[in-house]
């Protein structure tokens, strides 16, 4: 972000930026233990993936809050999509709403999952650099609005009061990593 705001000559970085980053680091330091576990469990099948998400390679991952405004509501809040990168976590969200397709072939379903349980599925990159017919594919999903909350998840009521859906996700991406277009991420191919 800090690249971003010097390139385009955006000025300095609201303070609040760098109290999120602080908040976040621990979570993002888990979602790079937990990638590592999940890559050390399928190198057996894959030994390439020890070569493509590396401490470096996490460190430079996004973890990202998506919070969906009361007033911005909709049905769909994410359309259909391939995640970019490698794989993807979803650690925590306050109501249900990821769908998932098991196949390339079938319909969307929601995903349920209570409050020490996240989601972690694999991305579009997954397919393209490592054996193509692994088992693992990239999941096809989207992010709906059902108004059901997760089960026992507590939600602050400022947070009600503004938001009607948050989540937080992570990424794992490769060095030198090269985002594919959106017509990769947005098809089912």
């Amino acid at each position: 972000m800090l690249a971003a705001h010097q390139k385009y000559n955006w000025g300095k970085l609201p303070p609040e930026v760098f109290k999120l980053e602080a908040a976040f680091k621990p979570l993002h330091q888990r979602a790079t233990e937990l990638v590592l576990r999940f890559c050390r469990l399928i190198e057996e099948v894959h030994p390439e993936i020890r070569q493509l998400v590396t401490p470096e390679s996490m460190a430079e991952s996004p973890t990202r809050l998506s919070a969906y405004h009361l007033a911005l509501l909709h049905e769909i809040l994410a359309k259909d999509h391939f995640d970019k990168g490698l794989l993807a976590i979803q650690h925590a969200t306050s109501h249900l709403g990821l769908q998932v397709a098991r196949s390339r072939d079938s319909e969307l379903v929601l995903v349920r999952y209570g409050t020490s349980q996240g989601v972690m599925t694999p991305a579009l990159g997954i397919q393209t650099n490592i054996d193509p017919d692994t088992p693992f594919k990239a999941a096809w999903h989207n992010a709906s609005n059902t108004g059901i909350t997760v089960p026992d998840r507590y939600i602050p009521k400022a947070a009600l009061s503004l938001f009607g859906r948050w989540s937080i996700q992570s990424f794992a991406d490769m060095l030198a990593f090269d985002s594919p277009d959106k017509t990769q991420t947005h098809s089912r191919l």
